[in-house]
């Protein structure tokens, strides 16, 4: 048994199973009932991965429910500072001792299965071990709507709805971080099927596949130079990282593609999760187009609270607004110096940007400066993947050779 699990595969049988649900879903004129809908297709998309997930993500928003309930009733920062850091526990947890996490997530959920139904725990027993899959988006959905509570921009929702925004199927695995009015309003307006959400849709995923599989795939192998650089020339070292940088981008961005593609097949406009990171100017414009979910759960969550656009607060706040953003990855220390990494050119260009609006000057307009900024912007982004991906041992040795010793 092992705990591999395969992103593809989850949307190959959720693309296959709409082929009965989509004419089901836009036959009812009913909202409740379309939620409904697609709350059984993801635990059936569940329950095939394994039953104990299923289990695990009903029984987690099923707590997310109550713990709406309780902000909406008691409308207290300090009730809301607790729940965040309880939710936030156990993926801190996974993240810092993984494999000990996995084998306990395992064997309690498969457990407790055993008290609900013998044929339901035998049917689990031959699924393979798995990670909790898709929980790092999971975890930041719930507690994005939890604040969005307590700050009295969303009502208390039904469990029916509380189901419906964490059983979305189109995002539980790979995101983006969708915000509950993403969903909310689209059933309302969405009065019947429009051939438009079938070509729209089918053409993302079309784009989305072929960023994978075209594009992404034949530069795999290029994450290797982080096993073998110390076997390897210079000139092959930077070469391996600029194809490495471009499958890490196509990989991702492909299966966000088949995200987005797949809830506008039912008519859904989620927002976009890539806007072409690697062709803008300054690493400022990197990151709101980079991830884009993730960096706006960040901004809204960190960034504004922590005075991101007060003079004597902003340095502290994109500090911290990166180093979430870095930490939701690993929690490790060579993330750590990712964040820095990120997070001492985001000041330094937050710095010259209000020092040149100060003197009001203009920023230039000349093509030529625009393309080598891109170029500037882009090779600092591709110099920063090591420290993503190697352990802190690695990582200097792995920039000397870079540089030829």
């Amino acid at each position: 048994m092992n705990s591999t699990f395969n992103t593809f595969y989850y949307f190959t049988d959720f693309l296959i199973i709409s082929i009965i649900v989509l004419p089901l879903f836009f036959w009812t004129q009913k909202p409740v009932v379309r939620r409904m809908i697609l709350i059984l297709t993801t635990s059936y998309l569940l329950f095939v991965i394994a039953p104990r997930l299923l289990l695990f993500y009903f029984l987690f928003w099923l707590s997310i429910w109550i713990a709406q309930i309780s902000l909406a009733t008691k409308q207290r920062s300090s009730l809301l500072i607790i729940l965040i850091i309880i939710f936030l526990a156990p993926l801190i947890i996974w993240k810092l001792y993984p494999a000990e996490f996995n084998i306990q997530f395992n064997l309690i959920t498969h457990q407790l299965l055993k008290q609900i139904s013998q044929r339901l725990w035998e049917i689990d027993a031959v699924r393979h071990l798995l990670i909790p899959i898709g929980f790092s988006f999971a975890t930041f959905r719930a507690i994005d709507l939890l604040i969005q509570t307590h700050l009295g921009l969303i009502n208390t929702l039904t469990l029916d709805r509380i189901l419906y925004f964490g059983f979305f199927p189109p995002v539980l695995i790979v995101g983006p971080i969708i915000e509950y009015r993403e969903i909310e309003l689209a059933p309302v307006a969405m009065t019947s099927f429009k051939l438009q959400y079938l070509t729209e849709g089918i053409t993302r995923i079309i784009i989305g596949m072929t960023k994978i599989f075209v594009l992404a795939y034949p530069l795999q192998l290029s994450s290797e130079i982080f096993n073998n650089f110390d076997q390897n020339s210079s000139w092959i070292i930077w070469s391996s990282l600029f194809l490495f940088s471009w499958f890490f981008y196509l990989n991702f961005a492909g299966y966000a593609d088949i995200a987005i593609g797949s809830a506008r097949l039912y008519g859904f406009r989620i927002q976009e999760n890539f806007n072409f990171p690697y062709f803008q100017p300054n690493i400022q414009a990197f990151w709101a187009n980079w991830h884009i979910s993730l960096t706006r759960f960040a901004q809204r969550n960190v960034f504004i609270p922590l005075g991101g656009f007060r003079p004597k607060t902003q340095y502290f706040a994109i500090i911290a607004t990166i180093m979430v953003i870095a930490l939701w990855h690993d929690l490790s220390f060579p993330l750590i110096l990712f964040g820095c990494y990120h997070g001492f050119a985001l000041c330094i260009h937050r710095y010259w940007d209000n020092r040149r609006k100060t003197l009001k000057q203009k920023p230039t307009t000349s093509q030529i400066w625009i393309i080598i900024k891109q170029l500037v912007t882009f090779l600092f982004v591709m110099l920063g993947f090591p420290l993503m991906m190697l352990p802190i041992s690695q990582i200097m040795p792995f920039y000397l050779a870079l540089l030829g010793y």
